[in-house]
C-alpha cells in the first residue's frame, strides 16, 4: 500500500521553492542595478576625467596660440624699427636717393628683402613677409616668399597690388604702434584664390 504525503509538507516545499526563487529573483536585480549604477558611476568618472585632460589641452594650445601670435606682433614690430623701412620712405620722397645716407632706394629694398629672408629662415611656418605701403592702392615695396624650403625675393615687376584685400582696410584702421590680425583665409596672388596656398593669417 503506497503512503501519502501530507498536505502541509507540500504546501511548505512549495513555499520553500517560491521564496528561493524570489530571493534569487531580488538577488539578481540587485546585482544588475549595481552593475548598471557602478557602469553609470564609471562612465561619469571617465567624463569627468576627458573633461579634466581636455581642459588642460585646451589650455596648453591656447598658451601655445598665444605666445604665437605675439611673436608674429613682435617680428613685426622689430622689423618696423629697422632702417630700411624709412629709408624705403626717404628714398622715395627723394627721386630714388635717401637724403640721410645717400642710399639709393633700390639698395634699401635690398637690405630689407635680406632682413625678410632671415626671419623667413628662422620662422619655418611664415609663407610671404611683405612690405606694404598704402599709397599706390597698396603697392608691394618688398616682398619674400616660400615655397617648401625655398625662400626668394619676387622680382619688382612682379610685385602686387593689395588695396583692396579685407587686411589691408583692416590696416588703414590702425593707430601707429597698433597691430592687429585678419581673418584665416586662402592666399590670394592677382586677385585670385591661390588653390595650392595654406590658409593664412596675416
Amino acid at each position: 500500500r503506497g503512503t501519502a504525503m501530507p498536505f502541509n509538507t507540500v504546501s511548505n516545499s512549495s513555499l520553500r521553492l517560491k521564496i528561493i526563487g524570489l530571493c534569487f529573483s531580488f538577488a539578481l536585480i540587485g546585482t544588475l542595478f549595481l552593475a548598471v549604477l557602478n557602469h553609470s558611476k564609471n562612465l561619469e568618472l571617465a567624463e569627468a576625467n576627458v573633461e579634466t585632460i581636455l581642459s588642460a589641452d585646451s589650455l596648453v594650445v591656447s598658451t601655445r596660440l598665444r605666445e604665437e601670435l605675439l611673436t608674429l606682433v613682435e617680428d613685426a614690430r622689430v622689423v618696423s624699427l629697422t632702417p630700411p623701412i624709412r629709408g624705403i620712405v626717404r628714398a622715395s620722397e627723394n627721386e630714388g636717393i635717401d637724403p640721410f645716407d645717400g642710399s639709393t632706394e633700390e639698395l634699401w629694398r635690398s637690405r630689407l628683402s635680406t632682413i625678410f629672408t632671415s626671419l623667413l629662415g628662422v620662422r619655418s611656418h611664415y609663407s610671404q613677409m611683405r612690405y606694404i605701403e598704402f599709397a599706390n592702392n597698396g603697392r608691394e615695396l618688398v616682398r619674400v616668399n616660400r615655397i617648401g624650403s625655398s625662400v626668394f625675393t619676387v622680382p619688382m615687376d612682379e610685385l602686387q597690388h593689395k588695396g583692396e584685400e579685407p587686411y589691408m582696410r583692416q590696416a588703414m584702421q590702425l593707430q601707429p604702434g597698433e597691430a592687429s590680425f585678419s581673418e584665416i583665409t586662402q592666399n590670394r596672388e592677382n586677385g585670385e584664390v591661390d588653390p595650392n596656398g595654406p590658409p593664412t593669417l596675416r
